[in-house]
């Protein structure tokens, strides 16, 4: 068995098919709405299978800040953007108690198949809490998780990531199937019933 991070494992992180059947990390992008100019977190980036994608719909009017909790993946973004010349990413490294990053950063947020590593219901509520304080009042999350195998699965259903996104305030709209064994889902803030 390889070891987490190590070249094989990474590049599976990059397996496109694997993870996104056979829709691009481009086409999910503009599905759930991103747009030129867009200010984009890539929570939970990896190795960036959102993250350069995202830099080149953003444009140069645009910010990508691809957050990670591992250092090795922060210092392989980090890399990355200088061997590409990706002027508008911004390496950053998640401690464990949220992403360093203002409340209302973003008008688009990717959590790519992450909110189901906490295995815990509570640190995933608390990743839900911290993707809706970046997320600007009319912001777009897209939420890409595995399909359950069946139910002693770790993974989650859609049914579990509205569960989850709505302790946050969070609502998502239907699933949408990406392949055989992956959905996503856009999570919006719920509107405000203050008058």
């Amino acid at each position: 068995m390889s070891a987490r991070y190590d070249e094989e494992w990474i590049a599976s992180l990059l397996d496109v098919e694997k993870r996104l059947g056979d829709t691009t990390p481009e086409q999910c992008l503009a599905t759930a709405g991103m747009q030129p100019g867009h200010t984009v977190v890539d929570y939970g980036c990896g190795p960036g299978l959102f993250t350069f994608p995202a830099a080149q719909i953003a444009g140069p009017d645009g910010t990508v800040y691809a957050v990670d909790i591992e250092p090795r993946m922060v210092t392989l973004i980090e890399r990355k953007v200088g061997e590409r010349g990706a002027g508008n990413v911004t390496a950053v490294l998640n401690d464990g108690q949220g992403a360093p990053l203002p409340p209302d950063t973003a008008d688009f947020l990717v959590l790519g198949q992450v909110l189901h590593y906490p295995e815990e219901t509570e640190g995933r509520v608390a990743m839900a809490r911290d993707v809706a304080k970046l997320l600007k009042p009319d912001g777009r999350a897209l939420v890409i998780e595995w399909t359950p195998e069946d139910e002693s699965s770790s993974r989650m259903g859609p049914g579990d990531v509205e569960s989850i996104v709505g302790e946050a305030e969070l609502r998502v709209g239907p699933p949408q199937p990406l392949g055989p064994q992956q959905y996503m889902m856009i999570a919006t803030h719920r509107p405000s019933t203050a008058g």
